[in-house]
């Protein structure tokens, strides 16, 4: 299985880099992960508690301050799990 997604995902970027893009469709596969990302954590904010939802408040805007998303991302984990196992 492993070896299939592998080339499946091999495959698009090889393709993709023999094509001509537009402005358009690159702009739309540009954003195509921060849709993604958002609909993985929206229902976590909506359905978690007090926890989730303050975790996902700091991450948001340590996102938006430092520009540093992967840093936002440990810190958001990191709260998660401070309050999962020690509050």
């Amino acid at each position: 299985m492993a070896i299939v997604t592998y080339l499946t995902r091999a495959s698009g970027f090889f393709i993709v880099n023999k094509m001509t893009i537009s402005k358009r469709t690159e702009a739309f596969l540009k954003a195509i992960p921060g849709a993604i990302l958002i609909s993985i954590v929206a229902p976590a904010l909506f359905i978690g508690g007090v926890r989730e939802t303050f975790a996902g408040i700091v991450t948001m805007t340590i996102a938006l301050k430092t520009k540093n998303l992967f840093l936002a991302m440990i810190i958001g984990v990191a709260i998660v799990f401070m309050f999962r196992n020690f509050l």
